[in-house]
């Protein structure tokens, strides 16, 4: 079995989405992430970063901002 103290692996996330939350306007979006994890000297050091102004965070809650809205539409009849 191969050991290495010291390596490097990084890989790119991207997908996009359509954005309805901004009116009635429909915005295709993309999303990139950025993973890095880095080993040195056996101790692990992990980080993500966006390379792009919509976090995956941010996708989520328009996600369910979209779903309440949906919800008072129908309502409000």
């Amino acid at each position: 079995m191969l050991y290495n103290d010291n390596f490097k692996l990084q890989q790119e996330l991207r997908f996009n989405y359509v954005d309805y939350t901004e009116g009635f306007e429909c915005r295709m979006r993309d999303i990139n992430i950025f993973q890095s994890i880095t080993v040195e000297n056996g101790k692990i050091e992990k980080y993500w970063r966006t390379r792009n102004k919509v976090s995956s965070s941010q996708y989520v809650s328009r996600k369910n901002e979209m779903a309440i809205d949906r919800a008072q539409l129908h309502d409000g009849g």
